[in-house]
Formats: structure tokens, sequence, C-alpha cells
């Protein structure tokens, strides 16, 4: 039977900036619920990138626990916009990468935790291809995500079923990819083996009490 892949192609704009939230009364849609947290502009011409060949580097920053302003812009400057295309001028609601950092945790703590008895539905919505031969002995079958934020959630979903994980960093608080398909073990504990280093060095300075 054919591997099935993930074929995934999405715009990056040349810079993305940050815009407040309107002055609204209450919100009326969930679309509208998200723009309390303001707004993540693009500006600039686009380019095409593959952000899946990345080997899931923007799960280190979604998941990073820093501020959502912060990995939204850091992560946007990469792997562009969740659900936008990126156009000059264009903007997308903050509350759509808080939404995607809560489903990613609550994947991981439902999966870990063992209390999806009868699965965990993903809701991500992709097309599949059958992507031909060039040079290959036979066709391929691909996921072909509708945008970023679909994209990562089947991502995140294959790191943890193939036994992969992210955990912060000892020394440097990094976060940073275990097990899996990864070459670092399910149980390392370091990003590198510099941090490694540096933490047991560190370690043999300071006088146990």
């Amino acid at each position: 039977m054919s591997k099935l892949i993930v074929d995934f192609e999405w715009p990056v704009a040349q810079s993305y900036g940050y815009k407040p939230p309107h002055k609204l009364s209450a919100p009326h849609t969930l679309a509208q619920s998200g723009d309390s947290f303001g707004y993540l502009v693009a500006y600039g011409p686009i380019i095409m990138t593959r952000p899946l060949d990345g080997q899931g580097a923007f799960l280190k920053i979604l998941l990073s626990g820093r501020p959502l302003c912060e990995i939204a812009l850091k992560a946007a400057a990469t792997y562009g916009m969740l659900t936008e295309l990126s156009n000059d001028g264009q903007s997308e609601p903050l509350g759509l990468w808080k939404q995607l950092v809560h489903e990613l945790k609550e994947l991981q703590r439902i999966e870990t935790s063992g209390a999806a008895r009868h699965g965990i539905s993903l809701g991500a919505r992709f097309d599949v291809l059958l992507l031909p031969a060039k040079g290959r002995d036979r066709p391929r079958l691909a996921f072909r995500p509708v945008n970023l934020r679909e994209a990562i959630k089947i991502f995140w979903a294959t790191t943890i079923a193939s036994g992969g994980t992210l955990r912060p960093c000892k020394q440097c608080g990094e976060f940073f990819e275990a097990g899996g398909e990864n070459a670092r073990r399910a149980d390392a504990q370091f990003c590198s083996d510099d941090c490694r280093h540096r933490f047991n060095n560190h370690r043999k300075r300071v006088p146990a009490h």
C-alpha cells in the first residue's frame, strides 16, 4: 500500500504586525469573540513555503507558553497566518491562535492520560490526492490540508501517534521534540548535547546541601 504523506504549501508575507482589538459591546459569533485579543496583520508581498518540511519547528513556538501576541508574530514570520492567505493588509484574529494552542495542548493531555478510549476527533479539513509517479514506481496518496491551522493539527497528531512529544529543556527552557521519529530519545531532558554538558557542569560546581 502506498504511504500516505502530507503535501502542503502556504504563503508567508514579508512582515507581520499587531493591531489592537475593535471596541465592541459584546461578541455575537465565535469569530468576533476572538477579536478581543487583537489582530495579526500581514504586510508586503508573499512567498510560497512548505511549512511541514521544517519537521514541526512551529510546535516549539506554539507550545512555548510565551505571550499570545509574541507566539503569533514569531510563528507567522516563518509560517504565515493560520487561515488567511497573508495578502497585503489582510488581518486575522489572535483568538484563532489562542484556540489552536489550547487544542494542541488538549490533544497531548488527553492522549498521554489515556482518557480518549474511543479516539480523538481532530476536526481537521483536508483533501486526499493521488500524486503522479514522476519517476517513482507508482503514484502516492497525500493529505492536502486546507490551511496552516489544519496542517499543524494533522502534524501534531502524527507526531503523537509516532511516540513523539515536546518538553522544555532542563538547561535553557526551550521546547524540543523527543521520541517518535526524532533523533532524540523519548526520555531526553535536554535540547542539545551542549545544554546537557552545561547543566551537568553547573551541578558539579554547586555543592550539595
